[in-house]
């Protein structure tokens, strides 16, 4: 099988090359072209594989084949054959995101083994943030910061990145943070004063091309630390999405930054108090209404619609009626133009079971009710239908009077 000719490693920062297609396979239901040469990094070693174009074919990822082969994926509907020459051009938007990712990566690793005594175990680059499971089960506020402004100091210094390749034997003399994965000769990354491990990647030239690293947020992960960091110009947008909150939030609270948190608390508080309050005066209501109702009833027998209450007056009723000894009582609160909710209290009076099944034979069926409970209470969900408060009357009225 003849190779491709990779130049992504020694020309990173190429963005077009003319090819020749050298064979065409399958790869799950599309084509895959090999090309005699390419400057398209196949997914792997962190960096999701690059895309772009092959004339004006599009090639949706690079992938490395089961036989180490450098595999193009395109469409099924791909006319390209074997023997042609064309033109490929990169996603350099996609590609430079993944360089500075990665690069940024080792960076934070380099400084986090080298100034804070923290192995790197995992890593994941996505299209938005940094992933990096730490050694660690514990790492405090202060030191992330510690290692947030260290990153940003050695960015603003700036450092080149270098590569080389190293025999199998010179490898226990430099120390790396990480094992060695190959057998074969290894190429070492390096940023001077920061990292040095083995890695098969492509970065960018010198550190200072990562603008900026913003710690993000930390989780735990299998008993270990997990950090998230945002790179460049995404780590430049959440800062000033930051800004616009709690600039937003001090005109608003109308206090100044180091006591916003303070506001929010008082507020939550008043808020809190306000329920209370909102809460007892809508019981006040609910009792005003019902002991008007009952007054002068021997066996109150109250029909209600409460749909006119903006609040969960059913509910307000229900605790109400836990302290009232004698009552049969049904209630509707009408949801929207087809439905309604309803609550039933039979108390204080012989044959509540009776009662009730009438209630459900006679009228809760005819409306479709769907809903439950136990004595003394019932209540559910039913077909809008208002009328009901006058037919359970009469069933209440007929089965309690004769």
């Amino acid at each position: 099988m003849k190779l491709t000719k990779t130049l992504f490693l020694s020309e990173p920062y190429r963005k077009e090359l003319d090819v020749t297609i050298i064979d065409i396979k399958e790869h799950k239901k599309h084509k895959a072209l090999i090309l005699d040469s390419t400057i398209f990094y196949p997914e792997g070693g962190g960096p999701e594989g690059d895309r772009g174009f092959i004339d004006e074919t599009y090639i949706v990822n690079t992938i490395h084949g089961d036989e180490g082969e450098i595999l193009h994926v395109v469409d099924p509907s791909c006319s390209l054959e074997i023997g042609t020459t064309h033109h490929l051009r990169l996603d350099w938007a996609h590609r430079y995101h993944y360089m500075v990712q990665h690069t940024a990566q080792h960076l934070i690793s380099g400084i986090l083994f080298t100034s804070f005594g923290i192995d790197t175990l995992s890593v994941h680059l996505s299209d938005t943030y940094i992933a990096i499971e730490t050694g660690e089960p514990v790492i405090d506020q202060e030191t992330l910061y510690h290692i947030e402004d260290e990153v940003n100091r050695a960015i603003i210094t700036g450092g080149a990145t270098h590569t080389k390749i190293v025999s199998q034997e010179d490898v226990p003399i430099l120390n790396l943070r990480r094992s060695v994965k190959v057998e074969t000769d290894v190429r070492i990354v390096s940023i001077e004063g920061y990292d040095e491990i083995a890695c098969g990647g492509v970065h960018v030239d010198n550190i200072s091309e990562l603008n900026r690293v913003m710690y993000l947020m930390s989780e735990s992960i299998r008993g270990h630390v997990r950090l998230f960091f945002l790179v460049s110009d995404i780590a430049k947008e959440e800062m000033r999405g930051y800004k616009e909150v709690v600039d937003e939030m001090k005109n608003t609270l109308s206090v100044p930054r180091e006591r916003i948190i303070e506001r929010v608390k008082e507020n939550q508080l008043e808020i809190v108090s306000l329920r209370r309050e909102v809460h007892l005066y809508q019981q006040s209501i609910i009792e005003q209404t019902l002991s008007s109702y009952m007054k002068g009833k021997e066996t109150p027998i109250v029909m209600m619609d409460v749909s006119e209450y903006s609040f969960d007056a059913l509910k307000v009723l229900s605790h109400i009626l836990l302290d009232v000894p004698k009552i049969v009582l049904c209630a509707i609160k009408e949801r929207d133009k087809e439905n309604m909710n309803y609550l039933i209290c039979i108390k204080g009076i012989e044959h509540e079971q009776e009662l009730y099944g009438e209630i459900k034979l006679k009228v809760l069926q005819s409306i479709k009710a769907k809903g439950g409970g136990k004595a003394p209470l019932w209540q559910g969900i039913a077909h809008n239908n208002k009328e009901i408060l006058r037919e359970v009357e009469k069933v209440c009225n007929r089965v309690i009077y004769g």
